[in-house]
């Protein structure tokens, strides 16, 4: 994948390889990543893209975002400029930029016991509580608007189409349940879009997983990498988003979807990690206002919770009795969709 025209573009004519990682998504996301060394330079990432949302304009704002960032007092690697004085280049079809080599672990690389997520969520609040200017793209948690020009609908919409798919298609015997609580959704869904549009927004890295997340030594949170998926959002609907307590071990935990102990603890994680966020940014009196009907909304739906579930209703191989949960899944859906108690979550 990687060309010499490619490295001669960051003055490297034969660097080892030290890793390349295939984070693609499909052959319309190609995400190629290329970890290099050369006596010259030393270590340096390459990353090769081509997708409908990498662009040029998307890295520099890329570059001005990781600059705020590190401005902020969290540590991100930089994006280079090449040869040419520019951030990105467009070679044989592919978007080629390249980065510092991180200066710590990844998250996702450690063994031992780590620390990290009540600096994290702070790192959330502390960007919350200073915006840095918005850029007119969202992140991929993005509500009423799509994070690809390709997308036919937002992510949350997305999965609650295909709930109603699958029940209508496949578990008939819920199919009318599941059918009244997306027509709800749908039509709270515009009586609430109004009062979202108004909610203060911004620019994050928007993609908080453990192979993004980098820690120090001890295990503690220590800066973040990857800002492909960044962009303009909601600060209600992103703190959130990323707070909500999903199941650890989904095949494990399934059988205590409803359980009232299990949905408390959750509920306290949530929390949790909210009030992390909230020793930064203080929520706003409208955000406070409209959260009951904004988790009814977004909370039933989330991927966190329905990639799993669609998994485990239709991959009959590896979760042959999946099928006997399919009500205990409408029980929970419709329980967050109802829930009327959710006011103390914020800080």
């Amino acid at each position: 994948m990687i060309t010499p025209e490619m490295l001669r573009l960051y003055g490297l004519e034969t660097p080892q390889k030290l890793a390349v990682h295939d984070t693609s998504h499909g052959a319309n996301d190609l995400r190629m990543v290329y970890v290099l060394e050369s006596p010259e330079i030393g270590k340096l990432v390459i990353k090769i893209t081509r997708n409908a949302f990498s662009t040029p304009e998307r890295v520099r704002g890329w570059v001005e975002l990781i600059e705020h960032y590190n401005h902020l007092g969290i540590y991100c690697p930089r994006i280079l400029r090449n040869r040419n004085g520019e951030y990105s280049a467009f070679i044989d079809g592919y978007l080629v930029y390249a980065e510092e080599y991180m200066a710590h672990d990844l998250a996702s690389e450690r063994e031992d016991s780590l620390n990290y997520e009540p600096r994290l969520y702070e790192s959330i609040g502390l960007v919350a509580a200073n915006p840095a200017p918005l850029v007119p793209w969202n992140t991929a948690f993005c509500l009423f608007d799509k994070f690809d020009k390709t997308d036919e609908y937002d992510e949350n919409l997305e999965c609650a189409i295909m709930v109603r798919d699958l029940y209508a298609n496949q578990i008939p015997e819920y199919a009318e349940r599941v059918n009244k609580l997306f027509l709800e959704y749908c039509h709270r869904r515009e009586r609430f879009e109004p009062l979202y549009r108004v909610l203060p927004k911004a620019v994050f890295q928007g993609d908080l997983n453990r192979s993004n997340i980098l820690v120090n030594d001890t295990g503690d949170f220590a800066g973040l990498i990857d800002f492909n998926l960044s962009g303009t959002e909601t600060i209600l609907n992103y703190a959130f988003c990323e707070s909500f307590c999903a199941l650890d071990d989904g095949e494990a935990e399934i059988g205590l979807l409803m359980d009232p102990e299990a949905l408390k603890e959750r509920d306290r994680r949530t929390a949790q990690n909210l009030a992390w966020i909230g020793k930064h940014y203080q929520f706003t009196d409208a955000e406070r206002e409209v959260f009951n009907e904004y988790y009814n909304i977004v909370a039933p739906f989330r991927w966190t919770y329905q990639g799993f579930f669609m998994r485990l209703l239709t991959n009959r191989d590896r979760y042959p009795d999946g099928r006997k949960y399919a009500g205990l899944i409408v029980d929970w859906m419709e329980y967050q969709a109802t829930r009327k108690d959710v006011g103390d979550l914020l800080p």
